[in-house]
């Protein structure tokens, strides 16, 4: 624990936001996540989900991309 709060506040952000983004990310795809594992083998996913390597997820990460470069540049 003394280490965890020897880390920069701004990296402890920028974890936790990176693990709930891949989670979410996740979540998109048609094999879901299995939020409750090991206690459920059960896979969450949302309503509209798509496909691994598909069309629509590099839209999406482009999409993503070019917000991320513009939030940096932007501050």
């Amino acid at each position: 624990l003394d280490t965890w709060l020897t880390i920069p506040h701004y990296l402890q952000v920028g974890l936790l936001i990176g693990i709930a983004s891949h989670i979410f990310g996740d979540f998109l795809t048609k094999q879901g996540v299995p939020l409750l594992y090991p206690f459920k083998k059960r896979r969450y996913r949302f309503w509209i989900t798509f496909t691994t390597g598909s069309f629509m997820e590099r839209v999406l990460i482009g999409c993503c991309l070019v917000l991320n470069i513009w939030l940096v540049f932007s501050a």
